[in-house]
């Protein structure tokens, strides 16, 4: 099945068409980009004003010369996208905080033309973006796939309908609870990489410090060396001879004051 996402975008202001035509069938279709681009299989997300992101699938493509009657649109040759009911909604910061994290037009955009991708472009230009961690937590929603697509098989006894909703409110908040370990396993990681680079900047300080002092003892080695240098000159100097007159004035001078004492 091919995957991929399409995003399409309903602009801000009631009387703006993306408005007008949503509210007139934009739970139904929508017009595909200008080079068609869009799959059956593809998820469908309408970007709303910047406040909700509302998830379909589309389950049809429709040629220009195929264009339902209730879809006015002057579609411009391009083909009519037919979608499922509604799958799953978020809110902009939701979305562009959670599962769309790093997703195409996030996290704000200018751009209002339907833009379409393959889960290979996803990868390659917006890698950031876990697109299969989307798709496996809307296909796992079994709540959703009876709505879509199987909707006569729901059972239309009231206990039965009561026993079906409270499975998949128990489906929903196990999803949900996994959603959340996720972010909180993803907040532990960020934290650790913060605390570990803090550590790193620790260490730099630590060694910085104990190279000042290496230096500082390098410096006092070379002096000592010097010094040491100079008076072994000074002994040669004397075993060859050449402070001989010094040293015995020096102790020609000693005797004298012994005398005179």
């Amino acid at each position: 099945m091919n995957t991929g996402l399409t995003i399409a975008f309903i602009c801000n202001g009631d009387k703006h068409p993306t408005v007008i035509n949503y509210k007139l069938f934009g739970n139904k279709y929508w017009d595909d980009t200008q080079n068609n681009k869009s799959k059956i299989g593809y998820y469908f997300a309408y970007y709303f004003q910047q406040k909700y992101v509302y998830i379909h699938k589309i389950i049809n493509i429709l040629q220009p010369s195929e264009q339902p009657s209730d879809m006015i649109w002057e579609s411009n040759n391009r083909q009519t996208l037919c979608l499922s009911k509604q799958i799953k909604k978020f809110t902009w910061n939701e979305w562009i905080t959670g599962l769309g994290a790093g997703a195409p037009y996030t996290p704000n955009y200018r751009m209002t033309q339907t833009g379409s991708w393959s889960y290979s472009e996803l990868q390659k230009k917006y890698n950031m973006f876990n697109f299969i961690n989307l798709k496996n937590i809307i296909d796992q929603q079994p709540a959703n796939i009876a709505i879509n697509y199987v909707e006569d098989a729901i059972v239309e006894e009231d206990d039965d309908m009561e026993a079906y909703m409270k499975k998949q409110q128990d489906e929903m908040d196990s999803l949900i609870k996994a959603k959340q370990a996720e972010i909180d396993r993803i907040m532990k990681l960020m934290e650790a990489k913060k605390i570990a680079k803090s550590v790193g900047l620790l260490r730099e300080q630590a060694r910085d410090s104990i190279l000042k002092e290496i230096k500082r003892e390098d410096d006092e080695i070379t002096r000592r060396q010097a010094n040491i240098a100079v008076l072994r000159t000074e002994i040669e100097a004397t075993m060859r001879g050449d402070f001989d007159t010094d040293l015995i004035k020096q102790k020609d001078y000693i005797v004298k004051l012994t005398i005179e004492f």
